[in-house]
């Protein structure tokens, strides 16, 4: 059977500020499309972020998620096109610390870094 990833659910302290960070550094939107007939609040206790490939995020507030007592996630893992430009900007806004490096290795390069929330993110450019 073929799967396609439909979307990440992770909990964190503010929805809102960890929706915004996924808006400037990744293109991620608000989705104001209707899951299950809810719609989709705006706020710090749930929202769902979509970006133009398709690939969306559900960010629940940890201090009221049910979902948060299942434990943190390991990383969010995105495919750039550019590793060394995204190296450069990070660190210029300082999302980076001197501890990240980028990794490179035959057919692919990554580089983790960790949110100001502290979710863990793999940016990771494959060669052919």
């Amino acid at each position: 059977m073929k799967a396609k990833l439909e979307h990440i659910a992770i909990a964190v302290k503010s929805p809102i500020a960890t929706a915004e960070w996924f808006n400037k550094y990744f293109e991620f939107v608000y989705y104001d499309g209707d899951v299950l007939g809810e719609g989709i609040p705006k706020d710090n206790t749930r929202t769902i972020i979509k970006n133009p490939n398709g690939d969306m995020l559900e960010i629940f507030s940890s201090d009221t998620s049910q979902y948060s007592k299942n434990g943190p996630i390991t990383h969010l893992a995105f495919v750039v096109d550019n590793l060394d430009d995204c190296y450069r900007i990070l660190t210029e806004d300082r999302q980076i610390d001197s501890t990240s490096q980028i990794i490179r290795a035959k057919g692919f390069n990554l580089l983790f870094i960790t949110t100001f929330d502290g979710i863990t993110i793999e940016l990771l450019q494959r060669f052919n």
